[in-house]
């Protein structure tokens, strides 16, 4: 029995195994950065978002209630809202009115004040940043807990008109700035709010 040689049988050459090779680890390096970069992207996106649902929660709930403080009361005590003075605006401190009193209004026997609405200045309101915690809180006069309105709050700032002149005696403007620091550097939102007092 004869063995038959093949011939013409051949295999790659080095030169085509390296170009070979060299295109596959360009194509593999180039997907594998369009994966980090769009991962990268997704996480940017989800940070962004992140960020504003909670920045616009934390707004839309001071707005609801900061439409119901007063600048304007002659209750004593007095429940007109303080903001401390800039650069330290950054609480602020309010009254409800009391809702256990009938429609709200306060009949005092005093015909200047006969009408006008009743405060509930037993209990305090008071949003407050912590920069430690980077939290915006919600605080009762009276009661340890808080509640967290806002988390990874960078900055906020309450101004009225006594420090910024341009608003109205019953205007209190509420900026919030938010941010988080993400694999492409920081990421921050401002919102801000021009809320009018109920009187």
């Amino acid at each position: 029995m004869s063995i038959a040689r093949v011939k013409g049988r051949s295999g790659f050459t080095i030169a085509e195994v390296l170009i070979a090779s060299g295109v596959f680890i360009f194509v593999s390096g180039a997907m594998i950065s369009l994966f980090i970069y769009a991962s990268n992207l997704w996480q940017l996106v989800i940070v962004q978002e992140q960020l504003r649902s909670g920045a616009c929660t934390a707004m839309l709930f001071m707005t609801n209630e900061l439409q119901d403080a007063t600048r304007s009361s002659n209750q004593n005590p007095s429940p007109n809202l303080a903001i401390p003075a800039s650069p330290n605006n950054n609480s602020i401190t309010f009254f409800l009115p009391d809702t256990t009193v009938p429609d709200r209004i306060q009949e005092t026997g005093n015909p200047a004040t006969n009408g006008s609405t009743a405060w509930n200045t037993n209990h305090a309101i008071r949003y407050v940043y912590d920069p430690v915690s980077q939290q915006l809180r919600r605080m009762v006069a009276g009661n340890a807990a808080y509640k967290i309105l806002c988390y990874n709050v960078n900055a906020v700032a309450f101004e009225d008109c006594g420090i910024n002149p341009a608003l109205n005696p019953d205007e209190v403007r509420v900026t919030l700035t938010v941010g988080k620091n993400t694999l492409t550097g920081i990421r921050a939102i401002t919102l801000v709010s021009l809320i009018k007092l109920r009187n």
